[in-house]
């Protein structure tokens, strides 16, 4: 049977969710060779399909491929003053079978159809996340207090944050199947994301999906929407800052949860900002920066330690330096100005979802996964437009 492009591409997102956020920890070996397979596909199908394209691929946007190459050089370069090599070769492996799986995507010809693929196979994983729920008790897992859907996947979180971004992508109209589809998609993965009781994904993803249907509609501007949000972005940020405790109190569970320190995120940056000060430059290298800050916890009596700054931009600057950041602030104001011509429903209300979960987590800057491939996506994918429906 002949392997088409857009089985690959499945395969390939499925690859990605196994390596990034499906847990096969009780699996023990086996679970670990399953891992390296699933990494390696992807690398072996793009290398396939980049053959057959005769080292041309047609729907490549080339600016986003330097991009992205500038990145992975960096990344590279990192290696000789690295703190932790082995971490470093891993989040550069993981990038580039993420960039595989991206390359694929994009040469199935429009980014419609990679949005579909992406959702299909994430709500797959819902389905089987909710089945197993009914008789599965880890399907469950206590945290803070209420208890969280996980399903099959890392965490409520690795379930979380997916569920938010393609719930955003439904919301664009950006899902090439029938409507009884599209609605049991976004049932089962509305369902998902509140179980998890993620209130930043939760947050997120509303306000994604409230983007994406105000910028269907035909009356207003594209530039003239995505202008005043940018605007009112902003200002809610310097406000949320320069304000009281009231957004805390609004948020908070009752339950001990210290909302006004983001639940403990604040003490970390100040840690985190305490290392970057030390090589403010280069950093401590690509995915490497986490060995650094788990140090610095264990040294001292904290009786806990972290490997994860919860803020991509801090984990940029303690991995990269100042130049790294440069660098990723570079292709963040790429992607924005791409919103306007990449089905900009579609486009925008993905980058806010995805920038507002970057503020709190990894985010794009992930070691590979489901959030650094919807990046690649964006960079990769040639410029394309539709109607805009009523």
């Amino acid at each position: 049977m002949k392997l088409t492009r857009l089985t690959a591409a499945y395969l390939s997102v499925a690859c990605v969710f196994i390596v990034s956020s499906i847990n096969l920890n009780e699996m023990g070996n086996t679970g670990s060779w399953i891992k390296s397979s699933a990494a390696a596909l992807p690398v072996i199908l793009a290398l396939v399909f980049f053959t057959k394209d005769r080292f041309h691929s047609p729907s490549l946007n080339k600016t986003g491929f330097y991009l992205l190459m500038a990145i992975l050089i960096l990344a590279i370069l990192s290696l000789a003053w690295s703190v932790d090599s082995p971490a470093t070769r891993t989040a550069i492996i993981a990038w580039i079978y993420t960039i595989s799986v991206a390359y694929l995507l994009v040469s199935l010809g429009t980014p419609l159809l990679a949005a579909t693929v992406l959702v299909l196979t994430f709500g797959w994983l819902c389905l089987l996340s909710l089945a197993l729920s009914l008789f599965w008790p880890d399907a469950f897992v206590l945290n803070h207090g209420v208890m969280r859907l996980q399903g099959i996947f890392y965490g409520p979180h690795a379930l979380a944050r997916p569920a938010a971004i393609c719930l955003c992508i439904i919301a664009s109209g950006a899902v090439l199947v029938r409507r009884p589809l599209l609605f049991t998609l976004t049932l089962v993965i509305g369902v998902c994301l509140l179980l998890t009781f993620s209130r930043q994904a939760i947050t997120a993803g509303a306000i994604g999906v409230i983007i994406a249907l105000f910028m269907r509609v035909r009356t207003y501007s594209h530039v003239a929407i995505i202008g005043s949000l940018c605007v009112f972005l902003v200002i809610g940020l310097f406000h949320a800052y320069s304000s009281g405790h009231d957004l805390a109190e609004i948020t908070s569970r009752g339950e001990g949860d210290d909302v006004q320190s983001l639940t403990g995120r604040t003490f970390i940056w100040e840690a985190t900002f305490e290392l970057i000060n030390q090589k403010p430059y280069f950093g401590y290298g690509f995915g490497a920066g986490g060995t650094a800050l788990e140090e610095y916890y264990r040294a001292g009596t904290y009786g806990w330690s972290t490997f994860n700054t919860h803020n991509a931009f801090l984990q940029i600057l303690l991995d990269l330096g100042a130049a790294g950041l440069i660098l990723f602030l570079i292709v963040l104001v790429y992607w924005l100005v791409r919103c306007f011509f990449v089905f900009p429903a579609l486009s925008f209300s993905v980058f806010v979802c995805v920038m507002l979960l970057s503020f709190v987590e990894r985010g794009f800057y992930s070691v590979g996964g489901f959030i650094p491939l919807v990046l690649m996506l964006a960079l990769l994918a040639r410029n394309y437009r539709i109607a805009r429906s009523k």
